[in-house]
């Protein structure tokens, strides 16, 4: 079918489906809204059962079917624009058999599994034992981490203020290479050759017609009717777009590494696609907005030293990982100012000057929160998933290895250092600390970036068995360790803000519930106590900021 289909006119409707969903997704979340409109349009005695199905909650077009579908009509469609055109019906059965064939798996027939199938499964998995049960959990866990970060769909008022908070941040004073100028965004420009923000303007000016007037293809000339440069313009075509044949290239490349489902760091290094001179195609919403404001731009930089030196690879990822534990550090010290029960912010340098012994520092975590009865230890790691397994790439062996070089190392890893704090605590104590110090409850928190370890009762479960060896002789006074990326740190932050919920309440709530049973994540348990993802202050402060640069900058 997709031989002797118009490919550009494909693309245009995937990408447009795309566009309302990725929309719909950071709005409100209404996605079932959008497959429903395009079911509307197709024909044939399937089309009132997928209805209801999409009504009762299921997905017509999970974003990895989309996304295939896509690879396979760059790889094997016409992109001419004279071909004949797919209508909406077959569109639609094209997205349903890839997700048919995806959903495959070795223990059903078929891909939506039978009762018989189902009670057969129950019986199997009702008969393992804990320790077996624990073994199944962790061969899902690469796919399961995978696939998280693949359909990771970003708030985009958090992306442009956390933008701004690190791009335009003064450099912390360990950064002293001169290359690397006073800040990131110097830093940007000296990698890139072009100012960023110069780049922002445009990927604002992409949102805003993709957002507003659903635009889904630009050219320079529409671009610099919306006020960008034209140097940035040239950056998207030598830098976030590839023709037809280069990109086929690419996708090539991806097949010969292996399976595709979760694989992509092409299609969000490459968000367009140019469908003729000049003219791109924007073939998700979500990695153009990913590509201007999130992660991309560390890898836009970082890739663009490496080029040119190492060494000043190294010094960059070197300084943005001081930044990114100072980013850290700020939203705690807010965090603290709007508690009643945290007494202090202790950090790294006071616990090793107080607790040093005969010229020696101890091992600890970053920060402490004395808080009265309970006690909160902070550590930050700006440790992103490995290429291979962010893209679902990587096997369990990988996996388990990455968890170990980060956490439960008997070296370095998290887990030692904040259980090494603990004990400490539990003997000297600190001011804010009230009554018993052995009787004192312990929450250690481990802060990653977006793009790190995702919570999951998975991978709570995971971790929880990881730290039990560090942390058995502080039980039953210390609760499971979290992992909590940055925007969820932020999220707790403005919940306890808007809701007027002390961070300690919010905290020992979430991990208590978490050591009943299956642990639950953030998200869930956000929701299950009504409580919505609200932005802080700083957030919405940071963002004003980020609105003022861009109209500063186009005269608005």
């Amino acid at each position: 079918m997709l031989k002797d289909a118009d490919g550009v006119n494909l693309l245009r409707r995937l990408s447009e489906l795309h566009r309302a969903l990725d929309i719909a997704s950071t709005t409100n979340w209404d996605t079932a809204s959008v497959e429903l409109e395009y079911l509307s349009r197709c024909s044939g005695s399937w089309v009132e059962n997928a209805v209801r199905r999409v009504r009762d909650s299921h997905r017509l077009a999970p974003v990895r079917s989309i996304v295939q579908l896509q690879r396979e009509v760059i790889e094997y469609s016409s992109l001419d624009g004279v071909s004949p055109k797919i209508d909406e019906t077959a569109l639609v059965r094209l997205i349903l058999s890839i997700t048919s064939e995806q959903n495959l798996r070795d223990e059903f027939e078929g891909d939506a599994p039978t009762y018989a199938e189902m009670v057969k499964l129950s019986q199997r998995t009702s008969a393992l034992s804990l320790e077996q049960t624990i073994a199944e959990i962790r061969t899902m866990l690469p796919d399961e981490v995978a696939a998280l970060l693949f359909n990771w769909v970003s708030n985009l008022e958090i992306a442009q203020a956390t933008t701004v908070d690190t791009w335009f941040a003064s450099w912390p004073a360990k950064v002293t290479e001169p290359e690397l100028g006073t800040s990131p965004a110097e830093a940007f420009k000296r990698a890139n050759g072009i100012d960023l923000v110069d780049f922002l303007v445009m990927g604002e000016a992409i949102h805003r017609l993709s957002n507003e007037q659903r635009e889904i293809e630009f050219t320079q000339q529409s671009l610099v009717a919306e006020g960008v440069s034209v140097g940035a313009v040239e950056f998207l075509a030598t830098h976030l777009a590839l023709g037809p044949e280069r990109y086929v290239a690419k996708l090539s490349s991806d097949r010969a590494r292996g399976d595709l489902a979760y694989q992509r760091y092409t299609l969000s290094q490459y968000p367009f696609l140019e469908i003729q001179p000049g003219r791109y195609l924007l073939l998700r919403h979500q990695w153009g907005v990913d590509r201007f404001f999130g992660g991309q731009l560390y890898w836009q930089t970082y890739g663009s030293f490496m080029e040119e030196s190492r060494y000043l690879g190294e010094k960059f990822s070197e300084a943005m990982n001081h930044l990114f534990e100072k980013i850290v550090g700020e939203v705690i010290t807010r965090i603290a100012q709007n508690s009643d029960a945290i007494a202090d912010v202790v950090g790294e340098v006071a616990m090793q000057d107080r607790w040093k012994s005969k010229g020696k520092e101890p091992s600890v975590c970053d920060w402490v929160l004395p808080a009265g009865i309970y006690c909160i230890e902070i550590d930050a790691t700006n440790h992103p998933l490995n290429f291979k397994l962010a893209q679902g790439l990587g096997s369990q062996d990988e996996y388990d290895d990455d968890m170990r070089k980060v956490f439960s190392g008997t070296n370095k890893g998290k887990f030692k250092q904040l259980a090494s704090t603990i004990r400490i605590l539990r003997k000297d104590g600190w001011e804010g600390l009230v009554g018993n110090l052995r009787a004192v409850e312990h929450v250690p928190l481990v802060i990653v970036p977006d793009n790190s370890i995702p919570n999951t009762s998975s991978t709570d479960i995971d971790l929880q068995l990881r730290a039990r060896p560090f942390f058995a002789h502080f039980i039953p006074r210390v609760m499971p360790p979290a992992v909590v990326q940055l925007s969820n740190l932020h999220i707790m932050e403005g919940v306890s803000e808007y809701y007027r919920i002390d961070f300690v309440d919010l905290l020992i709530s979430w991990r208590r519930e978490s050591m009943r049973g299956v642990p639950v994540t953030l998200q869930y348990f956000l929701e299950s106590r009504g409580l919505g993802r609200m932005m802080s202050s700083h957030i919405v402060g940071s963002h004003k900021k980020f609105r003022a640069l861009m109209d500063g900058a186009t005269g608005a």
